[in-house]
């Protein structure tokens, strides 16, 4: 017997709403939910109501009725004021927090890859157009192919592939064949419209690096550029990737750490970071190149790369794509300036010993 649907689009919106502050960091102490430098919440009905409208404004009146609704058809918890999600309301709020997601990125990397301006922006910031959105220029990428050594037809995947076209790249310079995955439908789409149906070595499918369905040991390599902040579970999703590595595999790994300035700055150090721990947990050695002053100078160059091209951008209709590159800037360079943040690339090798 089908199950009966008894949750209206309101209320998925909720579910949705508290699964991404579940997501987030939340003070053990005081039970607060860091969204912005400015905003502090807790999943109570006020908090719950700021972090919503942030997105969803003109949806939130009712919420206080609807909170309640969803805690009676057992959606959600409600202890000491506080809200929480069930088991069956998180796979809810998960499954829509993951199409709000997929829905925003593919309308920014369909942007990215129209727009005649951000392809200048991406020359004079990384070096080469490859419809970059990280942090990654030419010489760190470069640094990554000189540490994995491919070799021409090994089997690599690239996790968070977006438009595809480092895959592209990494494909042609070193012959290796890639299968690239993101969970962006559009992104993929174009990419095969673009890139594969060109390139019979690289190909291109949507997937979820939450969960991977590939074989054991089939790929000779792993690629992860800025991907692994959207895993839910990193030591679960590190042990994935290692069984789907073939013996003497390698990955390699792009990854900014960040703390609160109330966390420890050993946080910082490559062994400690939450990709480092997920490595060393899973019997995984590994080799870490600190590139966060590389980094830093990269979004300085984003900051004037974008000022210099936003009347190119305004042409378009594309300063969501100007604002974006610039708010993400100014907030890294802060962070980085007061020490919250630091860059890595982790060269990691699978041993038969292990």
């Amino acid at each position: 017997m089908n199950e009966v649907i008894d949750i209206t689009e309101d209320e998925t919106i909720i579910l949705g709403v508290i699964y991404g502050l579940e997501l987030r960091k939340k003070d053990p102490e005081t039970e607060e939910i860091t969204i912005t430098e400015q905003l502090k919440v807790k999943p109570n009905q006020e908090g719950i109501i700021a972090f919503g409208n942030l997105r969803f404004k003109d949806k939130t009146e009712n919420w206080s009725i609807l909170l309640n609704s969803l805690n009676k058809k057992e959606y959600l918890n409600f202890k000491e004021e506080l809200y929480s999600l069930t088991d069956k309301g998180r796979i809810i709020g998960k499954q829509i927090r993951t199409q709000w997601m997929s829905e925003g990125y593919d309308n920014l990397l369909l942007r990215c890859a129209k727009s005649e301006a951000y392809n200048l922006f991406c020359e004079k910031v990384f070096g080469k157009s490859l419809l970059q959105f990280n942090a990654m220029d030419m010489g760190q990428l470069n640094t990554m192919l000189n540490s994995l050594n491919l070799k021409n037809n090994d089997f690599v995947l690239d996790l968070g592939c977006g438009l595809g076209k480092v895959s592209e790249y990494i494909s042609n310079k070193t012959g290796a064949k890639i299968i690239g995955i993101d969970f962006s439908s559009k992104a993929i789409e174009w990419a095969k419209f673009k890139i594969q149906s060109q390139n019979d070595k690289v190909v291109f499918q949507v997937g979820n690096i939450n969960n991977l369905d590939f074989s054991s040991s089939i790929f000779d390599a792993i690629i992860a550029i800025d991907t692994m902040y959207f895993i839910e579970d990193l030591d679960s999703t590190i042990k994935e990737l290692k069984r789907i590595l073939k013996p003497n595999g390698q990955m390699g790994i792009f990854y900014a750490q960040y703390r609160e300035l109330n966390e420890s700055k050993d946080l910082l150090i490559a062994e400690n970071t939450t990709v480092g721990k997920a490595l060393i947990i899973n019997g995984l050695s590994f080799q870490a190149t600190d590139f966060t002053d590389n980094a830093k100078e990269i979004w300085k160059r984003e900051i004037s790369a974008a000022e210099e091209l936003k009347t190119m951008f305004e042409k378009e209709e594309n300063l969501i794509l100007y604002n974006d590159r610039m708010e993400d800037a100014k907030r890294v360079l802060k962070w980085i300036k007061n020490e919250q943040e630091r860059r890595f690339f982790y060269h990691v090798k699978k041993t038969d010993k292990v």
